[in-house]
């Protein structure tokens, strides 16, 4: 793991990166969803932990992905409850973008790179295309259900797609934007899922705008809770 750190800091050209321990545990197969690692942050201890399945290897690519959780968590969160519960799409969002970086073979984060999205990635014969048109079904799929839990679920894959979206947008040579999002409009309003969609574009700087909007979008998405952020 110490060699993985030092390559994901020349990837994301950072000089240091957060103290986390690593816990094992056993992956449940019965799921439709699996989460293949996951960064979890205590917030009355402000540990990190990077859980990791013992009977699975992780990819480069997902093992980036949660890395990046960690280092945003660290990074951005302030401490206030409903804000740091909402940095949870940007940080969806950013570490989806640094999966894809790494899956097309970018050298670090900000490399110029040009792709197609017919192109084989993670040595398989899933293509950039199919990944993502994998990604926003699963949220589609998600973010229908009449459970909760799984809708706040699919909000999360939902920003997951968006983050891959703005790289292929960012740098396909034949990414064309003509998936359906009707599902998305009615869960959460027109308004604010076009709000989303052209505000999540490229690499987010105004983390707290991302923050409040995220609040907004999660208002609708879980019925139980009205409670706004500004942005």
């Amino acid at each position: 793991m110490r060699e993985m750190i030092y390559e994901y800091k020349h990837f994301m050209e950072i000089d240091t990166f957060p103290e986390f321990e690593i816990e094992y545990y056993a992956l449940d197969y019965s799921k439709d969803y699996i989460y293949g690692a996951q960064a979890v942050y205590d917030v009355k201890t402000k540990k990190h932990t990077l859980r990791l399945p013992a009977d699975f290897e992780v990819p480069r690519f997902l093992l980036f992905h949660e890395l990046t959780h960690i280092l945003d968590v660290e990074k951005y969160s302030v401490g206030e409850k409903n804000h740091d519960l909402c940095l949870h799409g940007f940080t969806e969002y950013h570490a989806s973008q640094v999966e894809l970086m790494v899956m097309i073979g970018a050298k670090t984060k900000r490399s110029t790179v040009c792709f197609s999205m017919k192109d084989q990635i993670n040595r398989s014969d899933c293509s950039v295309q199919k990944y993502i048109n994998n990604k926003l079904e699963t949220a589609r799929k998600l973010i229908l259900d009449l459970d909760r839990y799984r809708r706040i679920d699919g909000l999360g894959v939902l920003y997951n797609f968006l983050g891959l979206r703005s790289i292929c947008s960012l740098y396909s040579s034949d990414f064309i934007d003509q998936y359906d999002y009707n599902d998305f409009v009615k869960t959460m309003s027109s308004y604010l899922f076009i709000f989303l969609k052209n505000y999540m574009v490229g690499w987010v700087n105004d983390v707290d705008k991302a923050v409040g909007l995220y609040s907004n979008v999660r208002g609708k998405i879980d019925f139980s809770k009205r409670r706004l952020i500004k942005i």
